[in-house]
């Protein structure tokens, strides 16, 4: 009977091979977000990287960004009462509806689209009409303090940041608990994605992350490209690779 000489290391070797692929592709994904930065420009920023790209302009200063439950990207004009539906190619502007309210800061959970008013009450918004239904006081220092604010998108929890503070909104209530103080950055928008709360930094300008259980930060990358600036407001993208021709795609949320 003829035997057959077993060669384990050539399979051990394809594996190592296909395994190395894997972790090569694995390391060239990316996370990315729209962005609406304080000069009322419209982009996507590689939050891996920090480069962002310009899209546009969208004609009007925005308090923030939101998805809706249709997957369509949102803003409240910052102190202003109009509320309009963005493009995500170009960043162009559709009002939808005068609100009740004057829009301080703008986000939105995987349910909704809620609003921070001048006073720091926290409204849920009807994407629909843009009219604002109170929920009640997040009891976060309101616009007159100054300083730096922002909100989150794309996760279960509303996190609302004030300064290098993170604080968890309560949905039902508007109540703001705070989660710790960040060692560094001073923070304006936040995005949640693979699991990371991803945080735009006004100073210095740059791309965190927040620890979800007691606010402190982990430095990515500084924020460059052109029109780039305040973080005012990030939308998640679902997409890991995004070719420079495809950039100011319509990229699924």
């Amino acid at each position: 009977m003829q035997t057959t000489t077993k060669r384990p290391g050539r399979f051990l070797a394809l594996a190592a091979a296909l395994a190395g692929l894997a972790a090569a592709g694995s390391a060239r994904a990316d996370d990315y977000a729209y962005m609406g930065t304080g000069t009322a420009n419209f982009g996507v920023v590689d939050l891996t990287t920090g480069v962002y790209t310009s899209c546009g302009t969208s004609g009007a200063q925005l308090s923030g960004l939101g998805v809706g439950p249709d997957h369509a990207i949102y803003g409240g004009g910052f102190r202003a009462r109009i509320f309009y539906r963005v493009a995500p190619t170009t960043g162009t502007l559709t009002p939808i509806g005068t609100s009740n309210i004057t829009f301080f800061i703008t986000g939105s959970t995987t349910k909704g689209v809620y609003a921070v008013d001048l006073n720091s009450n926290l409204y849920s918004i009807d994407i629909t009409t843009g009219a604002a239904t109170l929920i009640g006081p997040t009891g976060v220092p309101a616009a007159g303090s100054g300083g730096y604010w922002g909100m989150s998108t794309n996760s279960k929890t509303l996190y609302y940041s004030y300064q290098s503070g993170l604080y968890k909104v309560n949905v039902k209530t508007g109540r703001g608990a705070l989660i710790g103080t960040a060692s560094a950055g001073v923070f304006g928008a936040e995005v949640l994605e693979d699991g990371k709360l991803f945080a735009g930094s006004e100073n210095p300008l740059g791309v965190y992350t927040l620890n979800p259980r007691n606010g402190s930060s982990t430095f990515v990358a500084p924020l460059t490209g052109s029109g780039s600036g305040p973080f005012w407001g990030l939308v998640p993208i679902k997409a890991k690779r995004i070719s420079a021709k495809k950039i100011c795609a319509a990229h699924k949320l």
